[in-house]
């Protein structure tokens, strides 16, 4: 693994692979993900069962915690790099991609690591 702050700064890193690098104290939060992952695997409509379950509600409030408390470790970094602006539009052409979708393909752009050339392509553009 390149760490951190090493390698392609512009490397796509899982919520968990970014927990596991950054915050590995999560443990608890690192748990649940895993568990809900198993879960999903075995069934991938999890999330459409209505109500969810209690376990999937504290699942989507703890991603929900544990992006504030990643972004308050990781700014410093960016700042840092000095890669500030690419990352945040690289951010927001990335997020572009999904924002219509109605339901997720897991096709090539959504599962490599790193960002498709379209979004890299659009990111420098716009700077």
């Amino acid at each position: 693994s390149s760490g951190g702050t090493g390698g392609n700064p512009l490397r796509l890193r899982s919520l968990f692979q970014l927990m596991m690098e950054f915050a590995p104290s999560l443990s608890q939060e690192l748990a649940l993900k895993g568990e809900i992952a198993e879960e999903m695997k075995k069934n991938p409509s999890v999330w459409e069962a209505r109500p969810l379950s209690d376990k999937l509600l504290q699942y989507a409030a703890n991603d929900a915690g544990v992006m504030l408390t990643l972004y308050d470790l990781l700014q410093p970094l960016v700042e840092k790099s000095g890669l500030g602006s690419v990352v945040k539009v690289a951010s927001e052409a990335y997020a572009d991609l999904f924002r219509d979708k109605a339901q997720r393909t897991f096709d090539r752009d959504e599962t490599s690591a790193t960002l498709p050339p379209l979004v890299l392509a659009l990111s420098i553009a716009e700077l």
